[in-house]
């Protein structure tokens, strides 16, 4: 098999010592007064185009950092090791076919910053329910987690010397924000009726007019801002109960205001509840929204222009931070309640969706609906404007 492989290390990889800690048997059992617990210190290779961390001894580590990522190497010139190394998927071959090799030649083509797609690659999730691993270590009550964590630091400190600021009057904006809370009660068996369900979408989402250069390319203004006005957020909606609209999958046009059915793939009688609960990692109180929202940027689009910059995947967060504060504030404006969330499954979304994580994948869910008549599970609500005392 490795006769004449011909192999080089893989596009992007970071290294990091880790240590763990193990019980010692033999010291349990000495009765010595030995420590029982030794740090066993590791080196994990972390690369982008692999799900998890591989972890590497000292002889692996100086091979990694020898071996170019694009000049190809003898196989059999090398340590044995080596082969280890292949197998894991961080050295390839020529005409190499494992999946691997398929996204590692994707990020070769693309221009990531080799921190952020290792980033980008190693936080993604599958199958997770976060809701149940937070209650099982008592974090998912306010007071669990105080007591676990201890008090968190402040928010901001109070100061000697500080210039008050006069009051601010009464405006439409400040009695929007007021009631621009994040909602954990739907009401999924109500129907949300259309005319919301288009004017949330045109005022989050919407393409509001654009430039077109002689070449094609297309430069758009939305009801957000985007770094280098490239809009490289692609949205696609899970939709159940909007009146006039059959539940399902669609992608979001932003040109045209439009929505077109992603009926590939998705099986007949699928359940759209547990498909919502399975994206959204258990959040089972965001999964009763009429609409779900994956904001999922288009990298390649963002990268044409910052390529190989260190400051793009943050473009991307923060695009789609923007995003979802617009589909917020309009969808208190009809009404409605909204969320955003970035505890997602974004293998099981990008699986359901047809999406590639190096090519459009998913950095976040919104969503909104309409609101439960009753709050069953707490919100963050300080000031009442949602929920008024007593009226629970």
């Amino acid at each position: 098999m490795y006769a004449c492989m011909r192999v080089r290390r893989c596009w992007h990889l970071l290294c990091e010592p880790v240590q763990t800690l193990q019980l010692d048997v033999a010291a349990l059992f000495s009765g010595a007064g030995q420590p029982l617990l030794n740090a066993l210190c590791q080196w994990q290779a972390l690369a982008a185009h692999l799900d998890g961390p591989i972890v590497v001894d000292a002889q692996q580590l100086e091979l990694l950092g020898n071996l170019d990522r694009s000049c190809w190497t003898n196989l059999q010139a090398l340590p044995d090791t080596a082969r280890q190394l292949f197998e894991a998927g961080l050295l390839l071959a020529e005409d190499d076919v494992r999946p691997c090799a398929m996204r590692d030649l994707q990020l070769r083509q693309a221009h990531w910053w080799g921190p952020a797609a290792v980033l980008h690659a190693q936080s993604r999730w599958s199958a997770q329910d976060s809701v149940q691993q937070l209650a099982e270590q008592g974090l998912d009550r306010l007071d669990g987690l105080i007591a676990t964590l201890g008090t968190p630091p402040p928010s901001g400190a109070a100061s000697t010397g500080a210039v008050q600021l006069p009051p601010v009057t009464e405006s439409t904006l400040e009695k929007l924000l007021e009631r621009r809370v994040s909602c954990r009660n739907f009401d999924g068996q109500q129907w949300l009726d259309l005319a919301d369900f288009s004017s949330v979408l045109w005022a989050g989402l919407a393409e509001r007019a654009a430039v077109e250069h002689v070449s094609g390319a297309r430069f758009a203004k939305k009801g957000s801002p985007s770094a280098g006005g490239l809009h490289p957020v692609e949205t696609y909606l899970l939709v159940r109960n909007v009146r006039g609209i059959d539940d399902g999958l669609y992608h979001y046009q932003a040109e045209g205001h439009r929505m077109v059915p992603l009926g590939s793939g998705v099986v007949a009688g699928t359940d759209w509840q547990a498909m919502a609960s399975r994206w959204l990692a258990g959040q089972y109180w965001f999964a009763n929204a009429q609409v779900l929202v994956v904001m999922a940027p288009r990298y390649d689009r963002l990268q044409w222009k910052y390529r190989n910059h260190s400051k793009a995947y943050r473009a991307a967060i923060l695009d789609v931070g923007h995003q979802s504060q617009t589909l917020y504030l309009a969808a208190t404006q009809a009404g409605l309640g909204a969320f955003v969330t970035a505890a997602i499954n974004e293998c099981d979304v990008e699986q359901d969706l047809g999406l590639q994580p190096f090519g459009d994948g998913p950095l976040a869910i919104a969503g909104f609906g309409v609101r439960a008549a009753q709050m069953h599970i707490a919100e963050l609500d300080p000031a009442g404007a949602i929920w008024q005392p007593g009226g629970e």
